[in-house]
């Protein structure tokens, strides 16, 4: 009887395990369900961020000899930032492609998350720009010579983004746990080196 019901037990955690992953590639399931586990992507997306940034500070302190008092206050005012952004890209990007894949747009039904999540990351870098324009921060003629600096880093940067999703899409589907948490978190690994090196690459031309 006791193997019985750890049998049933294994079978129940397998079916949610499965169900969780399918959750963002069928289209039978009801919007409510799909975007809680959006939410909930959302929030891991948004933890695991601010604990890696967290561990980034504290090396710093540790072997770099930064301040404590200076490396609370940035991982306030920078890091926990660039989680929630993190996390709201995770969000915008899950909600999209469950309303493209439950057909909100039928030429775009068959659409990859992948290419969701770089279409997002895109966007986000546009919208920052423009943000800056239109807070006076930079001129015109600033925000031109910006935008072709911007939209080559970003070319660079994507690369390692790109490369980061797609490694943790497919770890996601050998681990049967969700594809949106993976690629995310991955294209930030990967994304943040690519983008060191985009930035290198662009003083070196003197765009920036």
């Amino acid at each position: 009887m006791p193997k019985l019901e750890r049998n049933l037990e294994e079978t129940e955690e397998n079916l949610a395990v499965e169900r969780r992953f399918k959750s963002f590639a069928l289209r039978n399931l009801s919007y409510r369900e799909a975007l809680k586990a959006v939410g909930r992507d959302t929030l891991i997306v948004l933890s695991a961020v601010a604990l890696l940034l967290g561990f980034r500070r504290l090396y710093r302190v540790l072997f770099k000899g930064e301040s404590f008092k200076s490396a609370v206050r940035d991982y306030v005012k920078r890091d926990l930032k660039e989680a929630l952004e993190e996390a709201s890209k995770t969000l915008f990007a899950g909600a999209l492609y469950i309303f493209l894949r439950k057909g909100g747009i039928r030429i775009l039904r068959s659409i990859s998350l992948l290419k969701v999540i770089l279409f997002v990351e895109v966007l986000s870098a546009v919208l920052k720009n423009f943000l800056s324009l239109k807070r006076g921060e930079i001129d015109g003629k600033t925000f031109l010579r910006i935008t072709v600096a911007h939209t080559l880093l970003t070319a660079i940067s994507l690369y390692g983004t790109s490369l980061g999703a797609m490694v943790g899409y497919h770890l996601a589907k050998e681990l049967k746990s969700s594809p949106l948490v993976w690629s995310i978190l991955f294209g930030f690994l990967f994304g943040i080196p690519s983008e060191w090196l985009g930035r290198k690459l662009l003083k070196l031309w003197r765009l920036i």
